[in-house]
């Protein structure tokens, strides 16, 4: 099994980036609000999830040849990939933490411009195609896609996701709602067959979070 390396350095590293923007910008303008403002508080640009989901994909999908991260933020569990081995397209369309984005992979290359060459910074607004995955061995990963957005939308969120071999998603915080009843997450489970995906398979319980993988079928 093998072992995610590098995190304390890149937890430094980022935090440096991080303080240095909110010394500068202040948390509005550095991208530095909501729970990054909390992360920066209490020294953790990387936390559990991002060490969990990325042992896992080193774990179970080492072959992966690209992972999608989106909503990305500030890019620390693109870096984390990066520090490990494995190709990512950070794809952030808030333009204050796409900047942050920048500013990290900045700080990346400083130490090792391998690590920064597998990360492709993206504004792109899913699900508009990613034409870096085209061929190649893709896994989208989708930490909290949940926002202001009609039943369309979600619906054509949805069916984004045959766009990747597989699709990490938090069946909870994906589309137009937090799911917090039973009722709700049926009702998510059914929009996925109706658009030809599979039944979520579980990959990692933390927080409220319920993450499973889904593909096409």
């Amino acid at each position: 099994m093998s072992a995610l390396q590098h995190t304390a350095l890149l937890n430094g590293l980022i935090l440096g980036v991080m303080a240095e923007r909110y010394r500068s910008l202040g948390k509005d303008e550095s991208g530095l609000y909501g729970f990054y403002y909390e992360r920066l508080r209490h020294s953790e640009a990387l936390i559990s999830y991002d060490y969990g989901l990325a042992q896992w994909i080193l774990e179970h999908r080492p072959d992966t040849d690209i992972v999608v991260d989106v909503g990305s933020g500030i890019g620390q569990f693109s870096a984390l990939l990066a520090a490990n081995g494995i190709k990512s397209i950070a794809c952030e369309i808030d333009a204050r933490r796409f900047a942050a984005l920048q500013s990290v992979i900045h700080a990346v290359r400083c130490i090792n411009e391998q690590w920064a060459d597998r990360i492709e910074a993206s504004a792109s607004e899913f699900p508009h195609p990613f034409a870096s995955i085209a061929g190649k061995t893709s896994l989208g990963v989708f930490a909290c896609f949940v926002g202001t957005m009609t039943l369309e939308f979600e619906r054509s969120a949805v069916r984004g996701l045959r766009m990747f071999d597989e699709a990490i998603i938090d069946i909870k915080r994906f589309g137009r709602m937090t799911r917090d009843t039973p009722e709700h997450v049926q009702e998510f489970l059914t929009i996925l067959k109706e658009e030809g995906l599979s039944e979520p398979e579980p990959v990692l319980n933390w927080g409220n979070g319920q993450y499973g993988i889904v593909r096409p079928v």
